[in-house]
């Protein structure tokens, strides 16, 4: 795969779009912390704007954190497998994030059936990108667009 790719890079335009009108906007401050290891999470944020630090946990000692930018998701592994949240998640700079809840899934899913595959599709993309990267340890090359490295217009990003 070349180049750093992220969750929206593996979303048609359509999905970007049905995000960006559909989903709930929140924005996060600097050094608030997003998503706490440890607690429960039904919800997957998708960066819209600014970066965050991932403090991943390993023998009872956090790592090195590691960097994701605009376009990018967070909280879903948790998502996905319905466990507690493996890595605290803080914001690095003011953030503003899409909120993609169950209930705002399942809506898509009920409006566009093929949504479902396209969806998890880029979900599973995304996990296999970070994990090729260096085994997702490396805050320099994991999910860093270069092009925009931490902003992500979702307006003008279907104009590219």
């Amino acid at each position: 795969m070349a180049g750093n790719k992220t969750f929206l890079d593996f979303l048609n335009a359509a999905d970007r779009k049905k995000i960006r009108e559909h989903s709930k906007s929140l924005k996060f401050s600097d050094r608030t912390r997003i998503l706490q290891r440890g607690r429960v999470n039904t919800t997957i944020y998708v960066i819209v704007r600014g970066n965050v630090k991932v403090i991943p946990r390993q023998g009872g000692r956090d790592m090195t954190p590691i960097l994701l930018t605009a376009g990018n998701v967070i909280g879903e592994m948790s998502f996905i497998d319905k466990d507690k949240v493996s890595a605290d998640v803080i914001a690095a700079g003011d953030v503003h994030v899409k909120v993609l809840d169950t209930d705002i899934v399942a809506q898509f899913i009920l409006q566009d059936p093929f949504f479902f595959g396209r969806f998890y599709k880029a979900l599973a993309r995304t996990l296999s990108f970070r994990l090729r990267s260096e085994g997702g340890r490396s805050a320099d090359s994991v999910g860093k667009r270069k092009d925009k490295e931490n902003d992500w217009d979702m307006v003008d990003y279907d104009k590219k």
